[in-house]
């Protein structure tokens, strides 16, 4: 498995391995190709259409011959000494050029020969080039311009400022170009360089972008381009995010699913029964019962306890759990080097399961896959009958499609405490993507009688009928899940999933407006969901409604609380954006543009459905 692939998964190791979370695209009927490449921009970069060039009309065609009738009238007449009326002279061996006088009125010129004489003028200008004289060749350039203004002088004055490295000059004399030929690719190619050497990278995105609407999305270098601003873009903007804002907790939903990856928070630890009042050990005691509300308040209270235990105590007999602990929300808070370095204060004091958990965890949020199996192999030692070891085992072989090995770890866990029913659901997921289905649908039958008040029973059987195209049973399933997920919403704490899989299958039925609405419902629950939000701005994209989708970035970034997940947001963000950009300053790139992704999305939802035949 590569780092990369890690990375994508951390953060749904502590909400199972979803199918909703690992194939979002896939279920948005054809989402694919509208978040299109690597990068995440939504225009089909990927793809590619060859294009068909129309026939020239008859019209057209007698307009070519008396084009080529004007160049050759002026090959001809340049063996003269005079073209037009005009002496042909040259100028440090250049090519042979009309000498026009300054006070002459150009407009006097017939069309024909100025547009004759503006080549010729252009040929010069290329000679200087070709030597370096970048002040001639403007000049030429110049004279060209002033004889009959077209786009490629413009786009041939902007090519010596950009071997001179005057950028601002590259982009006046490019937006000339374009202002004379909108569709001029080279111009849009030249300008998006400009900008990018200037650092104002959202409209060197724009101008890459619509050279590659341009060019029918064929062109990869194009292409690469646009991905690679936009990934750089994204980055920068992510990592100055959370420099300027203040670490916090995700979803108390996530934090909750976090925890019981990692340890049975109702167990208060035997040295922590008898403290004292005031005691460092009572300050512990008070944090885990905080943590077992499972609110954001109780969290940040969890917090605030930890530390104020360990600024009175850091090397007592119990502190090793206070610096567990702290370091599970740490990890939470995404300060992975803060969690990484008071799990191994703990293991100094005292060798335990958790931390060498959050070490592995921590691992896993960098993609050093070798480390998370040194740190399993640790807290293996510390507890061969750790069902939470054997569990990140086999989450960790889910991860890496070693279904059969899952299986086996799920199994271990399973056998150690029957009531892990996190192991157990996994388990018949991981029995579904081995092919056993009805198997795995039995087992979901018996986890229905055996933990009727747990919504992930419902919720995970029903992403299995998502997968599976059965949209109806998917819908039943989602429908008892909320059911439970809203009896059980004592503090303000709701576990919103299985409302966001209810609005993926109603988008299935082409019922996005429903879908909508209750994603919309999901934020109101829950702020902080993550998933809520991406679901939502994915749904409006596919829609084409993307200034709505863009409405709700701003907050998504808030929920999100890894820098590759920020990363990834920022690009769709920035896409998002440019796209918005181009139907308002270019629509005639943005209709084209809508054409390809009509076609592709069709192509997308047919390849889905032949694959789920």
């Amino acid at each position: 498995m590569s780092s990369s692939t890690i990375a994508a998964t951390s953060s749904t190791w502590s909400n199972l391995t979803s199918f909703v979370a690992a194939h979002r695209a896939a279920i948005l009927l054809g989402s694919a190709a509208v978040v299109g490449s690597a990068a995440g921009a939504y225009y089909i970069y990927n793809s590619s259409a060859p294009g068909s060039k129309p026939k020239p009309s008859s019209k057209k065609s007698k307009k070519s011959k008396k084009t080529k009738k004007s160049v050759e009238i002026q090959s001809q007449d340049l063996t003269s000494n005079t073209f037009a009326g005009f002496d042909l002279i040259s100028i440090d061996n250049s090519p042979k050029f009309p000498d026009i006088p300054e006070d002459y009125r150009i407009s006097d010129i017939p069309e024909e020969d100025r547009k004759a004489i503006s080549q010729q003028l252009k040929v010069v200008g290329n000679h200087f080039y070709s030597e370096k004289d970048y002040n001639k060749a403007l000049q030429f350039y110049n004279k060209a311009i002033a004889t009959y203004n077209d786009a490629i002088f413009h786009a041939n004055r902007a090519a010596c400022y950009w071997a001179m490295e005057d950028y601002e000059s590259v982009i006046d004399e490019s937006t000339k170009a374009l202002e004379l030929n909108p569709s001029y690719t080279k111009s849009y190619m030249r300008r998006a360089h400009a900008y990018e050497n200037l650092k104002k990278n959202e409209d060197a995105i724009l101008d890459y972008s619509s050279a590659l609407v341009l060019s029918n999305f064929s062109d990869q270098t194009t292409n690469s381009s646009v991905n690679r601003m936009l990934t750089e873009t994204a980055e920068q903007s992510a990592k100055s995010y959370l420099e300027e804002h203040p670490k916090h907790f995700p979803s108390p939903s996530f934090c909750t699913a976090f925890y019981r990856t990692l340890t049975n928070v109702l167990i208060i630890p035997e040295a922590l029964e008898n403290a004292e009042p005031e005691s460092a050990d009572y300050d512990v005691r008070l944090a885990l019962e905080a943590v077992r509300k499972g609110s954001l308040e109780s969290y940040e209270q969890a917090y605030e306890l930890l530390n104020k235990a360990l600024e009175k105590e850091s090397d007592g007999d119990n502190s090793y759990i206070a610096f567990a602990h702290r370091s599970v929300l740490n990890h939470l808070r995404s300060d992975l080097e803060a969690a990484k370095e008071d799990a191994t204060k703990s293991i100094a004091l005292k060798g335990n399961v958790l931390a060498y958990l959050i070490r592995s965890s921590v691992a896993l949020e960098s993609s050093e896959l070798s480390d998370i199996k040194v740190q399993l192999s640790q807290a293996e030692v510390c507890d061969p009958r750790s069902p939470y070891v054997k569990f990140h085992n086999a989450q960790l072989y889910f991860l890496m499609g070693q279904y059969k090995e899952a299986l086996i770890a799920y199994e271990e866990a399973i056998t150690i405490d029957p009531e892990f029913l996190l192991a157990r659901i996994q388990k018949l997921v991981t029995n579904y993507h081995l092919g056993a289905i009805e198997k795995a649908h039995e087992g979901f039958k018996e986890l229905q009688e055996l933990f009727p008040h747990s919504f992930e029973v419902f919720n995970y059987e029903g992403e299995i009928y998502l997968d599976s195209k059965k949209v109806s049973e998917a819908n039943e399933l989602f429908d008892k899940a909320v059911s439970v997920v809203m009896e059980q919403n004592k503090n303000g704490s709701v576990n919103v999933t299985p409302l966001v899989n209810k609005a993926l299958a109603f988008f299935n039925e082409a019922r996005a407006d429903e879908a909508i609405d209750i994603l919309r419902k999901a934020i109101a629950l829950d702020p902080l969901s993550d998933l809520a939000y991406t679901t939502l701005i994915q749904i409006y994209l596919q829609m084409q409604r993307s200034e709505e989708a863009f409405k709700y970035f701003p907050k998504s970034f808030a929920s999100i609380r890894t820098l590759p997940e920020l990363i990834q947001q920022y690009t769709l963000y920035f896409a998002t954006k440019t796209q918005i950009r181009m139907a308002k300053e270019r629509p005639f790139l943005q209709k084209k543009l809508e054409e390809f992704q009509a076609k592709n999305m069709a192509m997308a939802y047919a390849q889905s459905m032949s694959a789920s035949a």
